[in-house]
This record gives C-alpha cells, sequence and structure tokens, in this order.
C-alpha cells in the first residue's frame, strides 16, 4: 500500500506541468514512462482534466515481470495546482472507486546497506510538503496470494507532513466476509518530541489476522496499542485478546536519564513490561511449554558514547526460563554478561519446543554464560542438553562448555576453546547411524584478533570410529570471504559406512584435503589425497585391484584466468591413470593416460595390459580429441573428433583386434569395426561396418536417438553362434545367424523390426548326452512382437518344432507351442524312450506365465542295475591352489564350478498342467527286477512348487533275488518333487516259520532293497530262512558257496554280507563290478602266513581262482585261471617308501 500511495503522489507534479491538450497524447505517454522502471510497467487509461482542481483517470494498471498485479478504477484527485509551485502539495480528495490487487509485486532487494550507527527517530524532512485530506477507495478488492484468503475491504485515510510534523488517521473495514476493522490515528512533531498512537486492530472468528498467524481455531482478534506524551515520557499501553479473553498485557515507557554534566546528552531508557496467557494462541501441542502465563522484562539502556546495556531481562514460560544482564561498549565488545537458560517440562517429561520444521522434543536444557572485565579477561560458557530429539536425530545428552579470553589490547581479540560431548547419539536413518555411532565428541579453538583472519585450530571431531582434524583461518569476511586450512579424516575401518553406500565395505581410508577456497567466486587452490589400504566394496573387478594400497590424489587451481589442472590421479597396484591440463573458457589441454596391467582382473580369462592414452585441446571455444587404446589379443583402437563452438559433434572411431580368439574362444583370427558418428538435432548419424572371422560381417548406418524417439537406423549382416558358447558352456552352439534389422523410434526392443534366420546349426548338450540338429528358425520382429518359427532333429531321433511369438516389452507375453514328434531320448544309464505330444508356453515370461501340454510316452526301457551300481567312490572336494585362468575356465565349462547363489526377489512362478501318459506298457529290468507298468502322471503347481498326481501301477512282473525268483505282488512308480521316478516292489515268499518280503525302493536311479519278516527277524536270520529254511550259523560249506552265486546275481548292497563273511571262515567276500558295471563276488582265504587263494564268480556264470606266493616282503608270484581255460602268471615287486 505504501507503493501505491507513492506512486499516486507522484503524478501531482507532472499533471501541474501539463497542457490541456496533451491530456490523451503525449502526457499519457510521458506519465507511463516516467512511472515505469525495471521490472515495473505502468499504463494510463482515460486521463482527464489534468490541470484543472478536479483530474480524474479512468483507469491504472501496473505490472511486474510476471503480470498485471493491480488495477486501480476511477480514480479522483480535487488538489490546489498553485500549490505544487510553491512546494506543497495539499489535495481535498485522492479517491478511486475500486481497487483490484490480485497479488502482491515481486520485489527486489535495497541495494543500500544499513549503516553500523544508531540514530535517532524522526520523521523525514521532504523537500515539500504534504496535506492529503481525504484520501480513500470505496472498494479494495485483495486476492488470495495477498493475505491468504479473498477479502474486499474499504479505505480512508488522511495524510500530512508538514515541517517536521506528520498525522496519518487511517480506517479500514471489511466489507464483504468476516467483519473486521483497522483504525490507526497517530501524530508526531520533531520540534516538541510529541508522539501519539492509537491503533485498534479488530476481527471476528475466522478473519485474516488469525488465519495468517494459523492460530488455533481461528478466533476472534482484538489487538489495541494507546499512548501519548513526550518521547522523554512515553507511554505505550498493550493489550491482546483472543475469544474474548485477554491474552497478553503491559507497557513499553520510553524514557531519558540526564547525564552527570550538561554538555553530555541524556541516556535513552526503554522500560517493557508485557505478559499474559498465549498459549490459546499456539497449536494446542505447543501449550505445555507455553503454560498458563508467558512474562518478558527488560531495561534498556542506551548512552550518548555508544555504549548500551540490558539489564534485568527475564523471558519466562512454564518450560522456559531467559534470565541475565549484557553490557556492551562502544567498540562492540561486552564488558559484562551474564545469561542463563533454563529448558524443562516442570513433569520432567520431553516437552515439544514451538520450533518450525520437523517435530522437536526436549527434555532438559541447562546453559550459563558469564564474563566481567573488572575481574578479568576470561568467559566462560557451560551447559547440559538431554533429550533434544527430531525427526531425524536425537542427540542424547550433549555437554558443552567454551572458555576464552576477550582482551581490548591494540587489536582487540576474543579467542575460544570449545568442547562438546554427546552419548546417546541416535540417527533415523540407520544407515548414517551405524556410520556415526552413539558417541561423539567435539574440540577446537577459536581466534578473532582485530584486522586479521579469524583462526580455527587443534578442531578434532570424533565419531563412530571416524576422526576428523585440522585447521583453519576465515578471511575476507563479505564478498572476498576466503578460507585456508587443512582438514583430515581417518576411517580405520570403513565396514561402518557399508549402509550408507548401499554395499558391503572394508579397509582403510585416510583423506587429507589442503588449501585455500573461496565460497562464494568458486575459486580454490588445493591438494586432495585419500589413500585407501585393502579396500572392498563386494565388486570382484575392484577388489582385485585395490588390493594394497589405492591412492585417489587431487592438485588444481582455479581463479579468474581459468583451471590448472595440476594433477589428477587413481593408483592402484594394479591400475593408475592420471589426467593434466589447462582449461579456461576459450583455449586449454587436458592430457589422460590410463594402464591396467592384467585385463583378465575385469575380463575374465583374457591376460595382458590395457592402456588408454588421450588428449582433447580447446582453441579458440572449439574442442577436438585424440584417443588410443590397446588391449589382449593385438586390439589397438583409436578415436578422433571434435565439438565446435557453434556445431554439431563428431567422432571417428577404427578398432582392429588381431586375435580375436582372446576374448572368443570359438572365433579365432581378425575383426574390425570402423565407425563415423556426427551429432544432429534429431540424435546422432551413425555408419559403420565391421568384420571378422566365419562369415562375421555387419553393416550399420542411420540415425541414433538415444533419448529421444528420432531413431531410423538399418543394420545387417551375419554373426557365427559360437560367440554365445561362453555363456552356454558347457553347452554350445555352431552354425551362423543372418539379421537384417530396423530400429525405428526411441531405442527400445518393441521399436526394432525385420528377421533373423539360421540354416543347420547344431545345439549340443552333454549333460543330455544329446544334441539339436539342422536347426532351421526364422524370427520375425515387427509391431512389438517376435514370430518365432523354429524346426530341428534330435540326435537320438525324432524333431522338435515351435510356432509362436513372443511380445518384445515386458513382461513379454508368449505364445509358444511346441511340437514334438517320434522324440527317442537316451540318458545311457537309466532311461530309454520315444516321446510324442504338444507343449505351450503361455504368458508372461519374465514369470506368472503357464507350461501346459500333453506327453505320450512310447516304447520306454528303465534300467535300474547300472545306475544303482556306483563302481568308484564321489571324488573328494579339490582346493586348486594357483590356478591359471584357462584351467578355470575349462572347468566352468564343465560344469564342475560350484558358484554361491544369493536368493533375490524372484519372479512370479510359471503355473504347470501337464499330462504324461503312456502309449506302450513301461518295461522295468535290474537288480533282479523284470517288470512291466503302464498309467499316466499329472504335473500341476507352480515351478516353485510342483504336484504330482497318478502313478505308473504294476502289470506283472518277477524278481530274481539270491538264486530265486518271487512273483511280485504289488508295485507302482511316481514322480517326486524334482522329477526323479520314485519306485516301490514288493514280493512274498511263505517259509515254514516266517512270511518274508523283498521290497525294493527308492528314487530309480538310487534303489535299496529291504528284507521284511512275520514274525520280525535279524535280516541276517530272514536271508538265510529265505534261502535254506534254516539258521545262518547252520548252513554247509556248500550252501555258502551257493549263497555267494546268488549274491552275485543281485545289483545292489544288499544286507547279509560282512556277517556272511564271519560265519562262513573266510578272510575276504566282497561283492564286485567290473568295467560294464557287471556284478560278481570274491572271495578269499589264507592258506598260511605266505600263500592267498582266492575264488571268483560273476552273475553270468564266469568263475577264476587265483594263488598269491610271497617269496619276501618285496617279491610275489601270482597265478590265475578262470573257466574258459585262460591262465597267467607273474612276478610283481613293489616297495614301501
Amino acid at each position: 500500500m505504501r507503493r501505491l500511495v507513492m506512486i499516486c503522489l507522484l503524478f501531482l507534479p507532472v499533471m501541474g506541468l501539463a497542457q490541456e491538450e496533451d491530456d490523451k497524447g503525449m502526457l499519457t505517454k510521458f506519465l507511463e514512462s516516467s512511472l515505469s522502471g525495471a521490472g515495473r510497467s505502468v499504463e494510463v487509461v482515460g486521463l482527464r482534466g489534468a490541470i484543472s482542481s478536479e483530474a480524474t483517470i479512468e483507469e491504472i494498471r501496473i505490472s511486474d515481470d510476471e503480470g498485471l498485479w493491480i488495477t486501480l478504477s476511477k480514480i479522483k484527485l480535487n488538489w490546489n495546482r498553485l500549490a505544487v509551485l510553491r512546494g506543497n502539495i495539499n489535495v481535498n480528495e485522492l479517491s478511486a472507486d475500486s481497487i483490484v490487487l490480485a497479488r502482491l509485486p515481486k520485489t527486489t532487494p535495497d541495494p543500500e546497506a544499513p549503516t553500523a550507527e544508531a540514530t535517532p527517530f524522526s520523521l523525514p524532512e521532504l523537500p515539500v510538503s504534504i496535506n492529503i485530506q481525504k484520501l480513500s477507495a470505496g472498494r479494495i478488492e485483495l486476492g488470495e496470494p495477498v493475505l491468504g484468503q479473498e477479502a474486499v475491504l474499504s479505505l480512508e485515510t488522511k495524510l500530512v507532513l508538514l515541517e517536521g510534523d506528520g498525522e496519518a488517521i487511517l480506517e479500514a473495514t471489511r466489507i464483504e466476509g468476516p467483519s473486521g476493522k483497522f483504525d490507526l490515528d497517530a501524530a508526531f512533531s520533531n520540534a516538541t518530541r510529541q508522539l501519539r498512537i492509537d491503533l485498534e486492530a479488530a476481527e471476528v472468528a475466522d478473519g485474516i489476522v488469525a488465519s495468517l498467524l494459523r492460530l488455533p481455531g481461528t478466533p476472534a482478534i482484538d489487538l489495541r496499542v494507546k499512548g501519548e506524551g513526550p518521547l522523554d515520557d512515553f507511554t505505550a499501553d498493550i493489550r491482546l485478546a483472543s475469544a474474548g479473553e485477554e491474552r497478553l498485557a503491559g507497557q513499553v515507557i520510553l524514557s531519558t536519564e540526564a547525564s552527570e554534566t550538561p554538555e553530555t546528552p541524556a541516556t535513552r531508557v526503554i522500560l517493557a513490561d508485557i505478559s499474559g496467557d498465549m498459549a490459546p494462541l499456539f497449536a494446542p501441542e505447543y501449550r505445555d511449554f507455553f503454560g498458563s502465563e508467558i512474562a518478558l522484562k527488560s531495561l534498556v539502556h542506551l548512552y550518548a558514547n555508544g555504549e548500551a546495556t540490558l539489564d534485568n531481562l527475564s523471558l519466562t514460560t512454564a518450560s522456559m526460563a531467559l534470565k541475565g544482564a549484557v553490557s556492551l561498549s562502544s567498540d562492540g565488545l561486552p564488558d559484562k554478561f551474564d545469561v542463563t537458560l533454563k529448558m524443562a517440562d516442570p513433569s520432567g517429561k520431553p516437552v515439544l519446543l514451538p520450533v518450525a520444521g520437523a517435530r522437536t522434543l526436549l527434555k532438559r536444557a541447562d546453559l550459563t554464560a558469564a564474563f566481567d572485565a573488572a575481574k578479568g579477561e576470561r568467559w566462560a560458557l557451560s551447559g547440559i542438553v538431554e533429550g533434544f530429539d527430531t525427526d531425524t536425530v536425537d542427540l542424547g545428552r550433549a555437554a558443552i562448555a567454551a572458555n576464552g579470553l576477550i582482551r581490548r589490547d591494540t587489536p582487540s581479540r576474543v579467542s575460544a576453546a570449545l568442547r562438546l560431548d554427546m552419548d546417546g547419539l541416535k540417527l533415523a536413518d540407520p544407515a548414517l547411524d551405524q556410520a556415526i555411532g552413539s558417541r561423539g565428541q567435539f574440540t577446537g579453538n577459536v581466534l578473532w584478533e582485530e584486522g586479521a583472519d579469524i583462526q580455527l585450530s587443534d578442531f578434532e571431531l570424533a565419531a563412530g570410529g571416524l576422526l576428523v582434524d585440522g585447521k583453519a583461518a576465515i578471511g575476507g569476511l563479505g564478498n572476498d570471504l576466503m578460507l585456508n586450512g587443512r582438514l583430515r579424516m581417518l576411517a580405520p575401518d570403513i565396514t561402518r559406512f557399508s549402509g550408507l553406500a548401499a554395499r558391503p565395505l572394508t579397509g582403510e581410508l585416510l583423506t587429507i584435503v589442503e588449501g585455500s577456497f573461496a565460497p562464494l567466486t568458486g575459486a580454490f587452490d588445493a591438494d586432495i589425497t585419500a589413500r585407501g589400504r585393502d579396500l572392498t566394496i563386494n565388486d570382484p573387478r575392484f577388489d582385485r585391484l585395490a588390493r594394497g594400497e589405492t591412492v585417489l590424489a587431487f592438485s588444481g587451481k582455479r581463479d579468474f584466468d581459468g583451471l590448472n589442472l595440476r594433477h589428477a590421479a587413481l593408483d592402484t597396484d594394479g591400475f593408475d591413470i592420471t589426467v593434466k591440463g589447462d582449461l579456461n573458457s576459450n583455449n586449454g589441454n587436458v592430457v589422460l593416460a590410463a594402464r591396467l596391467e592384467d585385463t583378465a582382473v575385469v575380463l575374465e580369462g583374457v591376460s595382458g595390459p590395457s592402456t588408454v592414452d588421450g588428449t582433447a585441446t580447446l582453441t579458440n571455444g572449439d574442442w577436438s580429441f585424440d584417443v588410443k587404446a590397446t588391449a589382449p589379443g593385438e586390439t589397438v583402437a583409436t578415436i578422433d573428433g571434435g565439438v565446435p563452438a557453434s556445431g554439431p559433434m563428431d567422432a571417428s572411431i577404427d578398432m582392429t583386434v588381431g586375435r580375436l580368439e582372446t576374448f572368443l574362444d570359438a572365433l579365432p583370427g581378425q575383426a574390425r569395426i570402423q565407425a563415423d558418428t556426427r551429432q544432429l538435432e534429431t540424435g546422432w548419424k551413425v555408419d559403420l561396418t565391421a568384420s571378422g572371422p566365419f562369415e562375421t560381417q555387419a553393416a550399420g548406418s542411420g540415425v541414433i536417438d538415444i533419448e529421444g524417439n528420432n531413431s531410423l537406423f538399418d543394420l545387417t549382416g551375419s554373426l557365427p553362434l559360437a560367440i554365445a558358447n561362453r555363456q552356454l558352456a558347457p553347452n554350445s552352439v555352431q552354425g551362423l545367424a543372418t539379421y537384417d534389422l530396423r530400429l525405428e523410434g526411441a531405442p527400445a526392443l518393441e521399436n526394432i523390426s525385420g528377421t533373423i534366420r539360421t540354416a543347420g546349426a547344431r545345439f549340443s548338450l552333454p549333460s543330455l548326452r544329446a544334441s539339436l540338429d539342422d536347426i532351421n528358425s526364422t524370427i520375425a520382429l515387427a509391431n512389438g512382437t517376435a514370430g518365432v518359427a523354429v524346426t530341428t532333429a534330435f540326435s537320438g531321433g525324432g524333431t522338435i518344432s515351435v510356432d509362436g511369438s513372443v511380445d518384445l516389452s515386458g513382461p513379454f507375453n508368449a505364445n509358444l507351442p511346441i511340437r514334438v514328434s517320434d522324440l527317442a531320448y537316451r540318458d545311457g544309464q537309466l532311461l530309454e524312450t520315444v516321446v510324442d505330444g504338444m507343449v505351450q508356453v503361455a504368458g508372461p515370461l519374465t514369470g506368472g506365465g503357464t507350461i501346459s501340454g500333453d506327453l505320450v510316452l512310447g516304447q520306454t526301457n528303465i534300467r535300474i542295475a547300472s545306475a544303482a551300481l556306483a563302481g568308484v567312490g564321489d571324488v573328494p572336494e579339490i582346493a586348486h591352489v594357483g590356478e591359471p585362468a584357462s584351467a578355470r575356465r575349462t572347468r566352468a565349462n564343465a560344469g564342475l564350478i560350484k558358484e554361491e547363489t544369493t536368493k533375490s526377489n524372484a519372479s512370479a512362478p510359471f503355473s504347470l498342467d501337464l499330462r504324461i501318459r503312456t502309449g506302450e506298457r513301461i518295461s522295468v529290468r535290474g537288480m533282479g527286477l523284470n517288470a512291466d507298468f503302464d498309467g499316466g502322471m499329472t504335473i500341476a503347481g507352480t515351478t516353485n512348487n510342483l504336484d504330482t498326481q497318478g502313478q505308473l501301477e504294476l502289470i506283472r512282473g518277477r524278481m530274481a533275488f539270491l538264486t530265486k525268483t518271487f512273483d511280485i505282488d504289488e508295485g507302482l512308480i511316481r514322480l517326486e518333487g524334482d522329477l526323479i521316478p520314485w519306485m516301490r516292489v514288493q514280493a512274498t515268499s511263505k517259509q515254514t516259520d516266517a512270511t518274508v518280503r523283498v521290497i525294493l525302493e527308492g528314487r530309480l536311479n538310487d534303489p535299496e532293497i529291504i528284507l521284511e519278516s512275520e514274525p520280525e527277524l535279524p535280516e541276517d536270520e530272514v536271508l538265510s530262512q529265505l534261502l535254506f529254511g534254516r539258521d545262518l550259523s547252520s548252513i554247509s560249506g556248500l550252501q555258502a558257496a551257493q549263497l555267494a552265486a546268488a549274491l552275485a546275481s543281485l545289483s545292489g548292497n544288499g544286507p547279509g554280507r560282512p556277517r556272511l563273511g564271519r560265519n562262513t571262515g573266510l578272510d575276504e567276500l566282497a561283492l564286485t563290478f567290473d568295467e560294464s558295471g557287471t556284478p560278481g563276488l570274491r572271495a578269499g582265504k589264507y592258506i598260511n602266513e605266505n600263500v592267498y587263494t582266492e575264488v571268483g564268480v560273476d552273475s553270468e556264470g564266469k568263475s577264476s581262482i587265483s594263488l598269491n606266493l610271497d617269496v619276501t616282503e618285496s617279491l610275489t608270484v601270482k597265478g590265475r585261471v578262470d573257466s574258459d581255460s585262460d591262465s597267467g602268471i607273474g612276478l610283481f615287486f613293489q616297495k614301501d617308501y
């Protein structure tokens, strides 16, 4: 409003100089030009009667950079024109029918800084007198941005400023919405020093003031300030009420005290005594802090020599008491202070502090500061803060201590020794809390000296294993602010910073920063060094490089001449990179050099050094660069190009690999890639060619827009499928893929169209002892979908075909019917089968889809004998020390390396609905079993939780066991969770004294024989009763031989063997297997100490006998003869070391 009145007053002298005939032309333009300025535009419409005693303006519109902010309509001026010539502005009436203030104008800060000296109050001495008897507006519309709610007011004002005397009478009334008024009657005379003030502001509930202050419940507000008298003896009574209740009342008294000598000006005195219950004016949660009374008492003396004292300061609430006194000398330094601050809820519980921002609680604060120059130069501050708790930090208990000296010698100086101890510190961020810990300590010294830099010395911060220390000087306070210092940070173990880095960290880190910094200009001259030892970040590549010492160093200077990068480097035991250069806005040069001692650190299996050397040059604002890189495999790459100051960037790339087999085992030979790129408004223009061994070639041309939708790029060529063998190991693929592709739009799979084809390819599956041969496939990409058509022959016989589609954008919905025809599968040990049927994969491939189908098993043979017979034991775990990369790669390809896997957020499982039926009987042989099964099974559930239903049931069968053959009376085969079939067959034999059951049970690749009897007998007895109807100890030698022959037909580790050897008097009785897995039995006996004889028989009835004669401890004679009349004799010499 002050700005509006001043603009209106500025019209007066301008209009006084006008001519009548210029009302609508030159005068209007002159007014608009004179009143407009930087960030302000004034438009005057309908000026009439500019030189008469009554002038009118139809409308004034004032705008700033953000648009129109105020409109004044129907303005009328009744004034004394001739008084302007005498330097007086006499206005009988200045009014407007309406003023629409949509918002407050955009303001610019006043460039003039306030003076440091205090000045007495007086009215401005203007070169003209102002006498406005009536300044009014019938309707003032205020927009919501002005006061927080729309408001309509009426205004009537009288304003007089004449020869040092002033009077202002203002009456503002709200005429729409909640009623309210603001009345002011104020006057002051420079000559008599007489002041009168009578202010009354009152609003009903939901008024403007209550809303702006966000008072709870937006109550009715009534504020009155009234006082009259000379400034030397003036008293103002203050009363504030809300909702009809008094909230604050008191007095502010201005007076003077005469000096001891007449020539010395009097001392001004300000006394304040105000108190009341203001708690209802604050949010309810703050009422415990304020309580039922807030009281402010203070006595201020302002002396003529510039000294000042604040005596009897007292500000109290229910939870706070600030008391004390302060005395300042004319130089601004204190002569004395004694201040205490106590904060605590009377009940002892934490109290909510009335501060802006996050919710802040405090349990207790007790601070004391004291100094008295009359007693000495030392000052002190001490205190305790407990339970300072916000949403982000709980300080626990903080002990504060500071002391120092205040000296008025020339130069004046103030020193401080600071100490802060924190215990029970807790941060809301778990990662930050882990890093900082629960205890912390800060110590340091500060020295201010008149005319010198502020010195910070010996400062040290220790928290959570982190130690920060150093020193600094702060100079040039103001626009030339400059920091000089040295900072040292030591973290002996960075493990506790793992949470902040969001990855596991280990190692030691020391960082030193030294130099000068100008925060306001950005200038610096600094050296920074960070030294790490045995750093790890849970990245194998970095961790291998960072073994031992890692050094990151920077040395540089930035000033108004530019940047001088003296040295920037990273150095580890296996990698180093260095950057140097000088730069300014137009010219400069930057040089980069990097070397990796062994590329295998970042690219497994590729040994040898890699290097990068480059130069970037800035000439008259134009950049040019030249980079050369080398790598193993006779790899050389060059990149050169430029970035003009006004023009697009361009670059050329040429890369040659002399021995491609260094990177891709299956592609020996030479490869080359060449590309030219140029920056366009729509992206990058790229032309590339590539060639390599085994018909590898590529050609591409077009525009690639990485961040937009303007890509149009064509790529054609061929690529050996063997390039994928390292990722597919131990599987492998052979053949050639040809492609003709186009990218149109944003770089994404769904925007690629074209075809990818293979002909006669082969995919080997050594773990299945099979391969997919003659793979002919076409993948057609269009409209965000890949059409897939594949036919292939299975190595064991039969074919597989796929004809479907997959979406090229997540979740990659698929419709893939897979046809299996006469597929003959043999695993070489357990299973032979022929499969026909259809399997359908549908839905999202990222998880949640469905796998369904119907498979029919043709002629199927299961041989459990060779699967169950273990000729050798498991190979023990072998620790490979110093293993070459090539050897490790071979073991990885063979699947002999167990990789540790971590569970992640797995995608949704696939639903299963697979039906397996038998088209022919399934024959199961081995371990004496000869049986036929048929039936069907269903695999349901999900890939994470299989639900198998159904089983194969026995048709007929017999079991040969220990020279006897039994009819099988029950049998079944069903699938378990890992899809390896589980079997149970049972044969029953009724003897004279017992009923014996022979059971073969377990997974088909590892079944076991179980003997049961009724009544229950030991297994050895069951075995003897089953064969001979008598106790094991009662069998004859011939029966023992029969038992041995019977055991030879058993394909498994049946019971009874250990005890049988003891009871028959043999020194050895063992079950053996030849290279083909055929079982046999070996029995041996020492005839005397030097002669050992051994008899062997296999399941086919062939037998042999051998005789060993120990001639000496080192010489043995061996002879052998078998049932085929083959014989042999040999001499064996052995020596133990």
